[in-house]
């Protein structure tokens, strides 16, 4: 049996996160590998109550009781419906253990039979996550694991520099990987401060598999609007003059404006990670300071801008730099107070199509020769 362990950021609201975490999975798979997604929590044992919480029918009554007691705002109760919306996707379409697993207790021990571990993809790496929704660094550079089997595919810092008193640590952890790549440009840059090392930038496993495999997951969802519209999908804060500028642009062209992450949009902001891909599928165009609204725009071949932060959220600007970059369409970065650049032509799509297809075979072809050993 040819498996590999896959550690990543399991975060349970992040469309782009279980996205990505579903594309390496196919990934891997198709290089002939049988990946599992590795399962943490961060506690020194897995406590009664949580595995109580984990039974469907005692997850429903706690609830449903704490919404009769008026102890879940409308916020809360949206954020709990967005999280069931993903949960049902990864058990729908991943392949995960099925406990979670103390972080403090990880060995390679339970997972004997894995060839492989790889680390990867999203920010991983992110100095700033590990304790939250990565639980521990030995974790995030599978310190678990024999150094000979390390693999880093496509993972991020998603900053450009490390906090001084965990860059030793971290380089030490870096020196004993088998094969390190990494998903921006500031990750490689990082990584040639820290260890004297240089290393691949890979484009997110989104875009390493064929754009068919996400069209034909969108095919059984319905569309989200019964006329064309312009979509509007932001992870930080959108000011009111930014929303009346979506609003004028869509006047202009005839459009409807459909608000996706969007808490004063409730029904809209409890989507899955599948009504998310048909939204972009069908859109006429996107407005976006996400990273991975950005990557499926480029899939499905639909227009789009991309939109600095107004707010102090994580900046997204160093990866969505790379990505553009590496599609040559630098001029999608809008920043505040700039015109919104031209539509992008067919022939424009054509040629970032071709770009793309011509990095995901250079990557495959040197996976499988990292995955069978040959390199």
């Amino acid at each position: 049996m040819k498996r590999v362990g896959v550690i990543t950021i399991l975060d349970e609201i992040n469309y782009g996160n279980r996205l990505q975490n579903l594309a390496m999975q196919a990934l891997l798979s198709g290089l002939g590998w049988e990946p599992v997604t590795l399962r943490f929590c961060p506690e020194k044992r897995v406590p009664v109550k949580r595995r109580l919480a984990q039974v469907k029918l005692l997850r429903w009554v706690n609830s449903t009781c704490r919404a009769a007691l008026g102890k879940d705002e409308h916020s809360e109760t949206l954020k709990k419906r967005r999280k069931e919306a993903v949960l049902a996707f990864n058990r729908r379409y991943l392949s995960m253990t099925p406990h979670l697993i103390p972080a403090c207790s990880a060995s390679q021990k339970p997972f004997g039979d894995c060839r492989w571990f790889v680390a990867g993809s999203d920010q991983i790496w992110n100095p700033y996550f590990i304790g939250d929704i990565i639980p521990e660094p030995h974790l995030a550079y599978l310190r678990f694991a024999p150094a000979e089997k390390r693999i880093a595919i496509a993972p991020s810092f998603g900053v450009a520099q490390l906090p001084p008193e965990r860059a030793e640590t971290i380089a030490h952890y870096l020196k004993q990987f088998h094969f390190l790549s990494v998903r921006e440009e500031d990750g490689r840059a990082l990584i040639q401060r820290l260890t004297g090392l240089d290393c691949p930038v890979f484009p997110d496993p989104t875009l390493l598999v064929e754009p068919e495999f996400w069209a034909e997951l969108t095919e059984q969802e319905p569309p989200v609007a019964s006329r064309k519209y312009v979509l509007a999908y932001f992870l930080g804060q959108v000011s009111p003059r930014r929303r009346q500028i979506i609003r004028d642009y869509a006047r202009r062209a005839g459009l409807l404006v459909v608000w996706m992450n969007d808490l004063t949009v409730p029904q809209n902001y409890v989507w899955g990670p599948v009504r998310f891909l048909r939204a972009i599928r069908d859109c006429q165009v996107l407005f976006t300071d996400s990273f991975h609204g950005c990557v499926f725009s480029l899939v499905f071949q639909r227009q789009f801008f991309a939109l600095s932060r107004e707010d102090d959220t994580a900046d997204m600007s160093g990866r969505i730099a790379t990505l553009l970059s590496m599609a040559g369409l630098e001029e999608r970065a809008v920043a505040q107070g700039t015109e919104l650049p031209p539509p992008i032509s067919d022939e424009a799509f054509d040629r970032v199509h071709a770009r793309l297809a011509r990095r995901r075979a250079e990557v495959l072809s040197l996976l499988k020769d990292v995955l069978e050993g040959q390199t």
